[in-house]
């Protein structure tokens, strides 16, 4: 999946599937971040949106 970026350091396999997972792992925790700061903004959004229409 990944092997543009990931590359066996020493031939082994071992070696290269631990770096795909890394690598894998790095992603979905950059994904989960990120909606994480989306619906940060959703929320702010909607409070922000509360407060006016409240007065």
């Amino acid at each position: 999946m990944f092997r543009w970026a990931t590359k066996p350091l020493d031939g082994s396999k071992s070696n290269h599937a631990a770096l795909n997972a890394l690598n894998m792992q790095l992603w979905l925790t950059g994904y989960f971040m990120l909606s994480l700061v989306e619906s940060g903004h959703k929320i702010s959004e909607q409070h922000r949106r509360a407060e006016f229409l409240l007065g």
